[in-house]
């Protein structure tokens, strides 16, 4: 999983699953039946299995939990190996989130607007700095992009087309990664929890 490391909707997935901001769907299920369990996933999709926002270290050991919980099919998951550059292009986490751009739309029927995430508890300590903000708490975009340079990002990013559009949007910014965003993360395109399901598209 290191080759994700760096892909921001794999970091926003962790970040708010792990929060419980977002509830993730159920597992999709292949020919024979079985789960699919896709490349990256670290979090138990089972309904009302009391681990959901437990971040497991590594997909096999997401598969070991899951063959726990009785009547579901799991696959061997014998396969082993380095990821395909196909298998990380298709991860499913990127469409979590209304900002990226889906292979798939299988995500997009339940899709809920998000009304800023709760605040994390205050006495939760963070790593990264936090996000520039003005008087009003809007992002302050001037000095994202200055702070951005400083903690290794680029203006314009890589998801950027230019740098009067860098930093703008916690959907398409790359730099946004960098900071602690508190109650700001990107629109998810599934069921929010605490957020009533809307016909929003």
């Amino acid at each position: 999983m290191a080759s994700l490391a760096k892909n921001k909707w794999y970091v926003w997935y962790l970040r708010e699953v792990s929060a419980g901001h977002i509830e993730l769907p159920e597992y999709d299920k292949d020919k024979h039946g079985d789960i699919i369990i896709h490349y990256g996933e670290v979090f138990c999709q089972v309904p009302e299995c009391s681990k959901s926002s437990k971040q497991f270290s590594a997909t096999n050991n997401l598969r070991t939990h899951i063959s726990s919980h009785s009547n579901i099919p799991v696959p061997s998951g014998d396969k082993g190996g380095r990821a395909s550059q196909e298998e990380i292009n298709q991860a499913w986490y990127k469409g979590l989130f209304q900002g990226a751009t889906h292979s798939s739309s299988s995500l997009m029927g339940s899709s809920a607007r998000l009304t800023p995430a709760p605040a994390p508890p205050a006495d939760s300590i963070s790593r990264l700095p936090l996000l520039p903000r003005k008087k009003d708490g809007a992002p302050h975009v001037t000095n994202i992009r200055k702070r951005a340079v400083d903690l290794g990002g680029s203006v314009p990013c890589d998801s950027c087309k230019t740098k009067n559009e860098c930093c703008k949007d916690i959907d398409h910014c790359d730099n946004f990664m960098l900071f602690d965003c508190g109650n700001l993360a990107p629109v998810p395109a599934i069921r929010v929890l605490g957020a009533p399901y809307s016909a929003c598209g």
